[in-house]
């Protein structure tokens, strides 16, 4: 029979220890990013929009859930232009439902 130093046992002790805190935080870790991606707001895309190469007004479109968009579109001309806010849904063929 083989016999185990104190020390070595406790070494052995110490890294089961280690082990375990360290594979409680990387599953908080993985918890974590699950929960970060379930909870992301819905995406956006942002346009800009030119003239004569300069920026001259810019388009945010954000998908919804149910297939609802909404749009949010400004143009600028010397101080002046349109605002427009606009909210769609299309059914699951890609028609539009509400305009």
């Amino acid at each position: 029979m083989r016999k185990i130093r104190p020390s070595t046992a406790r070494s052995n002790c110490i890294f089961r220890e280690v082990f375990k805190a360290r594979k409680c935080r990387l599953t908080l870790v993985f918890i974590g990013a699950a929960l970060t991606a379930l909870s992301q707001s819905p995406p956006k895309y942002t346009f800009s929009i030119l003239m004569a190469g300069n920026s001259a007004g810019k388009a945010v479109q954000t998908d919804g859930a149910n297939g609802e968009v909404a749009i949010e579109y400004s143009y600028n001309d010397r101080g002046r232009g349109p605002e427009v806010h606009g909210r769609y849904r299309f059914d699951s063929r890609g028609l539009p439902v509400l305009v």
